[in-house]
């Protein structure tokens, strides 16, 4: 098994639940710490990004297709044991040349509300309540827009994430190496600019953008690709950037025999 994601339920103090999504492998869930048992399968084909609403009531996975937008995203309801109940697939009419592993977050504020990586504009769901449910297999209408502000115009979107603190920002990158922020996200008129530094590398992509949860002015920018520099850090919410790979780089520059670098999860422990 090759794990492309994995997601918890962060809303619930002591939740064993976990889910992710594997290449080849479909979409694995567990919600017990016992290795003995087995996991289940709520969705199959590729797996990649998932979801668990705050206190597991839906769960969100999603799986490649063959077709437009070449990227399914699913609701899902699970029984006690983890099986899967009633299956709603919820990606967006009209949607197009998603990433092959497509990120979509939901708002840490407020989780009705889904942010979706869609190809070259981001999407937006504003009520995931609104959604019937029910089996479906086909893309849905119901409650989503998408930000024309927020189209690009070479690439597609690759990254993506939302800030809980202050809320309604969203930070996306491209895998043409641009990050931007948008601003009143939540709104009919978001403010959206490019964050781009002309530090950045020029050969690699935007795979992880990484909010602090306790101040949304602090982001990471990670990026994939062998001798690049890889991890960037802004404190003032992409005005600045430094670069602060530090010793996963042999080289300064990036150059040498470091990692690939692919995440950055930033995880309050106090006041740190």
């Amino acid at each position: 098994t090759q794990f492309y994601t994995c997601a918890i339920d962060k809303a619930t103090p002591g939740s064993q639940e976990i889910i992710g999504g594997l290449q080849d492998n479909g979409t694995l869930f567990t919600r017990w710490a016992d290795n003995k048992k087995g996991w289940t399968n709520p969705n199959y084909s590729d797996g990649f990004y998932c979801n668990i609403e705050d206190g597991g009531r839906f769960y969100y996975v999603a799986q490649n297709a063959s077709k437009q937008p070449m990227h399914q995203i699913f609701r899902v309801t699970l029984d006690e044991d983890g099986q899967r109940l009633i299956k709603t697939r919820i990606d967006p009419i009209g949607g197009l040349d998603f990433m092959w592993v497509n990120p979509y977050k939901l708002d840490p504020n407020n989780q009705k509300r889904m942010y979706l990586a869609g190809g070259q504009i981001v999407w937006r769901n504003n009520n995931l309540d609104a959604i019937p449910v029910v089996e479906t297999t086909d893309s849905i209408s119901t409650e989503w827009d998408s930000i024309p502000q927020s189209r690009i115009q070479f690439g597609r979107i690759s990254a993506l994430s939302v800030s809980k603190t202050p809320q309604n920002i969203v930070y996306y990158g491209t895998n043409y190496g641009e990050v931007y922020k948008i601003e009143n996200a939540n709104s009919k008129e978001p403010k959206v600019t490019n964050i781009t530094s002309n530090s950045f590398p020029r050969s690699g992509f935007v795979g992880c953008v990484s909010v602090d949860p306790k101040d949304g002015n602090k982001v990471f920018a990670v990026f994939h690709n062998f001798n690049v520099k890889s991890v960037f850090y802004s404190t003032d919410a992409g005005k600045n950037w430094r670069h602060v790979t530090g010793n996963l780089e042999e080289e300064p520059g990036g150059l040498g025999a470091g990692p690939a670098c692919y995440w950055i999860e930033v995880l309050p422990i106090g006041d740190k």
